[in-house]
């Protein structure tokens, strides 16, 4: 499996250090972390301290390097651990103000109600049929309770956030790395910006020390 890792050495983290506290992180359970703290205080807004967080050669999976065939052979090992169960998934896109989107559904059913049609409303039908042609119905990796418990998910079980969260169980279990890294677009008024996780297993390895309080917090 041709995986690349990212060695930096220096990074932030805003918000606080009580693993208790922290549910629903696109990041999962670890530590969040991120060299651009000041946007993304603006982006989440909430209260909290800065603090730097340093470790020498540290080593961070890149998670936007995986190839397919690496997503797929981590997938399936997901599938071996419980973490993930194969199914289907219902994809939707549509054109925001920026680019082409999508969004994912674990039934049809919950599509339309996102969507806010009654399929029995003569009145829907006509836009309800333009939104099918951009819907479609493929096979997914979906997660198990045990993953999001693992991950400290309490949020909609999404098939994107399940393929994201297995991704950091096998890093964590299987690599031996600090965490992931995700570079990701730096764009504040897209919600966007470079982020990273530290596993829980590799924070005692780090040194981890208070700047300022309080600030915003992510």
């Amino acid at each position: 499996m041709a995986i690349r890792f990212k060695k930096t050495k220096k990074w932030f983290h805003v918000g606080n250090m009580t693993k208790k506290v922290k549910k629903s992180s696109f990041e999962g359970s670890g530590l969040s972390i991120s060299q651009h703290p000041k946007e993304w205080s603006r982006i989440a807004r909430l209260s909290g301290d800065l603090y730097t967080v340093h470790k020498e050669n540290p080593l961070l999976l890149d998670f936007h390097k995986l190839s397919k065939r690496d997503k797929t052979n981590i997938f399936e090992w997901g599938v071996e651990r419980g973490y993930l169960v194969k199914g289907f998934k219902w994809v939707f896109t549509y054109i925001d103000e920026y680019d082409e989107m999508y969004r994912e559904f674990l039934s049809y059913e919950d599509w339309l109600m996102d969507r806010g049609y009654d399929e029995e409303n003569a009145e829907d039908q006509e836009d309800l049929n333009e939104d099918k042609e951009s819907l479609k119905k493929v096979k997914a990796f979906l997660g198990t309770t045990k993953l999001f418990e693992a991950e400290c998910w309490d949020r909609e079980h999404s098939p994107s956030m399940a393929e994201t969260f297995c991704i950091l169980r096998y890093a964590d279990e299987m690599l031996g790395v600090d965490g992931v890294f995700w570079n990701d677009i730096l764009d504040v008024y897209r919600y966007s910006a470079p982020r990273a996780v530290i596993f829980q297993s590799k924070l005692p390895e780090w040194t981890i020390q208070l700047v300022e309080e309080p600030t915003m917090s992510r």
